[in-house]
């Protein structure tokens, strides 16, 4: 039995693309005795499956690539998501990676299958799995805790990130997505003061919500309403913009700001 295929509300395709890259760290070769039930671990159509491009990767080929992902900035992400886990992580020499490049999907089935390969590979003896664009790390336990027939939650799927240094202007703070890239839509970016993070956090998750289901904000500013005496434009970079840049979102952004399109630490 197959999983329910991820559908989106709106299946209109856009001129962009869809990119996931997810990487499964062992000790060891993984077990050959486990076989890829679609069943059992939720890929939804076998169509899916062959969408992907599955590679295996040993440190000792090469050992720089392979460290690159558990040094550096990397590693500050890896300490605060797998903390008690970061040893299997350490002493991991193998990496398998699962990635999908694609135009807009009509469905999410490219994800839903890519996160099923993952639950086997943890089955076969994967300890930790790095989400790349959402720029997050986790146990095996948390990736085969997820049931096979588990319906899309964005959360899952999308990182919000509140950069703790106040260095926007204004001494704001950045607030923004990792991941969108992954449902083919552009990250999210906010500036705004410590004191109203959560509440601009809860305005972010809802537009990812509609993005991941297929809405594409309208250019060159759409409008959120929040309140009927209060509305919000979601508005491409501004032209001298180094932000995005120093983020490293590895995609598009669109920034969430007020009706003149300043910062949200101005509202």
């Amino acid at each position: 039995m197959t999983a329910v295929l991820w559908t989106r509300n709106e299946s209109r395709s856009a001129d962009r693309s869809a990119s996931l890259f997810l990487l499964c760290f062992s000790t060891g070769a993984l077990r050959a005795d486990i076989p890829l039930s679609m069943g059992r671990f939720g890929i939804p159509s076998p169509q899916r499956y062959r969408d992907l491009e599955v590679r295996r990767w040993w440190r000792g080929d090469s050992p720089d690539w392979f460290d690159g992902w558990r040094t550096g900035a990397i590693r500050n992400v890896a300490e605060g998501d797998l903390q008690a886990g970061l040893a299997a992580l350490e002493e991991a020499d193998l990496v398998s990676g699962i990635r999908h490049e694609g135009p807009d999907p009509p469905d999410l089935g490219h994800l839903q299958a890519a996160w099923a390969v993952a639950r086997w590979m943890v089955a076969c003896g994967a300890t930790a799995v790095l989400d790349v664009y959402a720029a997050r790390f986790l146990e095996a336990a948390r990736v085969a805790a997820v049931p096979a027939d588990a319906p899309f939650d964005v959360r899952r799927e999308v990182r919000i990130v509140f950069e703790t240094d106040a260095t926007a202007p204004g001494g704001g703070h950045v607030l923004h997505t990792r991941g969108m890239r992954k449902f083919g839509r552009p990250d999210l970016v906010a500036i705004v003061r410590r004191e109203r993070a959560a509440a601009v956090a809860d305005v972010l998750w809802q537009v990812a919500e509609g993005m991941a289901m297929g809405f594409l904000p309208a250019r060159p500013r759409h409008g959120v309403d929040l309140a009927p005496d209060l509305s919000l434009f979601l508005v491409p970079p501004p032209p001298d913009d180094t932000l995005t840049a120093k983020l490293v979102l590895q995609n598009d952004a669109l920034f969430l700001a007020g009706p003149s399109g300043e910062p949200l630490t101005r509202l």
